[in-house]
């Protein structure tokens, strides 16, 4: 186990070597996809996986947050194990490796299950976003594979909304203890709100530009969108975070995609005027003069 730490002079090189590790791995595995059976391309991608995970296992514990190196090595592990897994699907027959949803299901319930382990053990807020992140997918892929769904988009777009409240709740319950993991489950919030916005109305963005009319949108949907910003925001602004605050600003232009491209009659009743009057609302509260004794 030893021979798996590395010197803090050399950690950086260390990473380095793990990132080229696994952009060979991907290559090789890629490249070699149509000539190679799946058999073998699992036993190199498992490989070099179990190789830089055993290194993540066998890094010292930090008092505070995991050196950056340790961060590498297990983005690094999380890539290579996706593959070996994939393969591994490709290998016992499954039909499309992981474009089926059945298939999806139980390589990210692994997959999330190791992440979430590494997140607790190395205290690693990049494999508490991923984790969310691919426990996201699983989800949804879950009802598909589960429920065999017609249309998944129209369930997706319902337990996304879920989801979001589920990981801004856990965000806020984490912020005094683990500050660094409430800020990734609340970015990994920030991605489920465009995923409403995207399984909503994801051809709304073409229709804009080409001018070909217009699709009609429940103002709750619009809704649940701009309120997700909104509270993303809250809480950039609050915890002076950058990440909430990006995708507080990406959420809010795909609001304004999905409200303005909903009605062929421009008018300034309904969303303009609300938000305009929320915004006028909010200047005036702040820039009223204090009152003086």
């Amino acid at each position: 186990m030893a021979y798996l730490r590395p010197d803090p002079a050399r950690a950086s090189i260390l990473a380095g070597g793990a990132i080229a590790l696994a952009v060979a791995i991907v290559l090789i595995d890629i490249r070699f996809a149509n000539t190679w059976s799946a058999g073998p391309r699992t036993l190199v991608t498992a490989a070099a996986a179990a190789l830089l995970l055993a290194i993540a296992v066998a890094a010292p514990t930090e008092e505070n947050q995991p050196r950056p190196w340790l961060s590498a090595v297990l983005v690094c592990a999380f890539v290579l194990s996706l593959f070996a897994l994939g393969n591994l699907a490709d290998a016992l027959g499954a039909d499309e490796q992981l474009s089926a949803s059945g298939t999806i299901t139980w390589v990210g319930l692994l997959i999330t299950g190791l992440l979430a382990w590494f997140a607790l053990q190395r205290d690693s807020a990049v494999c508490t976003l991923l984790a969310g992140i691919v426990a996201v997918v699983t989800v949804l892929a879950f009802f598909d594979w589960a429920f065999k769904l017609d249309d998944p988009t129209k369930t997706w777009r319902w337990l996304l909304v879920v989801l979001t409240v589920v990981l801004m709740a856990g965000g806020l319950a984490l912020r005094e203890t683990r500050p660094r993991h409430a800020i990734a489950l609340v970015d990994v919030a920030g991605l489920t709100t465009l995923g409403v916005a995207v399984a909503v109305a994801g051809g709304l963005v073409f229709g804009v530009i080409g001018d070909s009319g217009t699709s009609g949108i429940a103002w709750g949907w619009e809704l649940a969108v701009l309120a997700s910003a909104a509270a993303l925001a809250a809480i950039a602004i609050a915890w002076r975070a950058a990440g909430p605050g990006y995708l507080a600003a990406l959420s809010l232009a795909a609001f304004v995609i999905m409200a303005a491209a909903t009605t062929d009659d421009p008018s300034l009743i309904g969303w303009p005027g609300v938000v305009l009057l929320v915004a006028l609302g909010a200047l005036a509260a702040a820039l009223r003069p204090e009152a003086t004794a």
